[in-house]
């Protein structure tokens, strides 16, 4: 008759390595501007929605 013996398992627990947080912002500086971009959207949002007050009021008096 044979026997086999089971390995005795082992747990092993790692623990994760904690990483400081910087406390000032990090991110660079690339001087992109969003007021340039947002200012012309808003721009053309009003003028399309003028233009369609418009032609819609036109087409009604026709």
């Amino acid at each position: 008759m044979t026997t086999t013996e089971v390995a005795p398992t082992t747990t092993t627990t790692t623990t994760a390595a904690v990483v400081p947080v910087a406390e000032k912002d990090e991110l660079a500086s690339t001087g992109a501007s969003i007021a340039i971009p947002l200012g012309i959207g808003v721009v053309l949002l009003g003028g399309g929605a003028g233009l369609l007050f418009f032609l819609r009021r036109r087409a009604s008096n026709s």
